[in-house]
């Protein structure tokens, strides 16, 4: 399985998905448990389509020998995802030289996605890039130039061609802190180049009772998707010298209400979201960290109100906790596979741990 395919799959976790999901709870007992886990394994639902793109760029150019792990403390309901890493001779080279975009001490991530040339800038400059085969334990390099992309900050985000090779690939900066608003929606270019999908999911509970509700999702369709996507230009992003927090609590955010599926092509980012919180906290995972903005509680039920009042629900779903784990490896005389074992679980920002192991 190559990148892209690991790509495609993510993709692939949309309403289909979650209706199966949904199917499979219905079967199910429907004892009650304790409201966070019904919780835990709703938010994971949505949460896995946000990070997994992000999760998995950052799994793929680990530094790491196959054999190390790195860990961090497990809450007690997850979604569990196995991954075979691609061998070297099976990837194409902008799957292979992931590492080393390193500029003015910078961090750049592979979005490994493919940008349009009519969208680059100038060149900017040189720099080596390189890539790790875990099977042979060697580490390649290759020569690269880096370009600006039009309309987009470079300190946010750039396109890398690499030397022999056709075509330009986007890197982002994960870690560049917007100062505010303003400053996402104009140094990422987002009144050109946001994709606002025509899906919302808004989670709530039945009877309003977080304790003894079972917690569940309308997803919401529009029948007029640009009106709905000027609403949300509108009534979201209408104040924009707001505060970006770079640290809020789960308790400061409160539940999460509304999840808005969106897409921002220029660095390769699919089915990522904004979230709207009960307390009026909105955020954003582009470029794969969180970005945070009080737009305020009035706000946030104001949308709430608009898309009750102006969507289509054409499904509704119920989750109780479970727990899935997929797997994937070779058999007979192959080389066993590298797999990567990846452990999401709800919450602004999920935990997980990665193991990568050989089988």
């Amino acid at each position: 399985m190559n990148r892209n395919e690991i790509k495609r799959m993510i993709e692939l976790i949309d309403d289909q998905s979650i209706a199966q999901a949904a199917d499979s709870d219905n079967s199910a007992s429907t004892a009650r448990r304790p409201a966070w886990q019904r919780i835990s394994f709703a938010a994971a639902a949505f949460c896995l389509v946000v990070i997994s793109i992000y999760l998995l760029q950052s799994i793929l150019i680990d530094q790491h020998q196959p054999t190390e792990s790195a860990n961090t403390t497990q809450p007690a309901s997850t979604v569990n995802e196995t991954i075979v890493t691609p061998k070297w001779e099976n990837m194409a080279h902008f799957e292979k030289y992931l590492a080393g975009a390193i500029i003015d001490g910078m961090e750049f991530q592979a979005g490994v996605s493919k940008l349009d040339s009519t969208l680059i800038g100038n060149k900017m400059g040189q720099l080596e890039m390189s890539g790790y085969d875990a099977y042979k334990d060697t580490r390649h390099t290759i020569d690269a130039e880096w370009f600006s992309v039009r309309n987009i900050d470079p300190e946010c985000l750039i396109a890398i061609r690499y030397e022999g090779y056709e075509g330009y690939y986007s890197f982002y900066n994960s870690w560049y802190e917007f100062a505010t608003l303003a400053d996402l929606i104009d140094k990422l270019n987002l009144e050109k180049n946001l994709v606002i999908n025509n899906s919302i999911y808004n989670y709530y509970f039945t009877n309003n009772d977080p304790e003894n509700g079972q917690f569940r999702i309308d997803v919401y369709k529009f029948p007029d998707e640009l009106i709905y996507q000027e609403k949300i230009w509108d009534m979201l992003f209408e104040i924009t010298d707001l505060e970006n927090f770079t640290e809020v609590s789960n308790e400061q955010l409160g539940w999460e209400k509304v999840g808005i599926s969106i897409d921002y092509p220029p660095s390769g980012q699919k089915n990522i979201g904004i979230s709207l919180f009960e307390n009026g906290y909105m955020t954003t995972n582009i470029l794969g960290t969180m970005k945070t903005f009080n737009i305020g509680q009035e706000k946030v039920n104001q949308f709430v109100d608009y898309i009750k009042a102006e969507g289509t629900i054409y499904q509704t779903i119920g989750h109780d906790v479970t727990e899935e784990t997929v797997e994937e490896s070779n058999g007979g005389d192959e080389p066993a596979e590298i797999v990567v074992e990846s452990t999401m679980s709800s919450g602004a920002l999920p935990a997980h741990s990665s193991n990568i192991h050989l089988l």
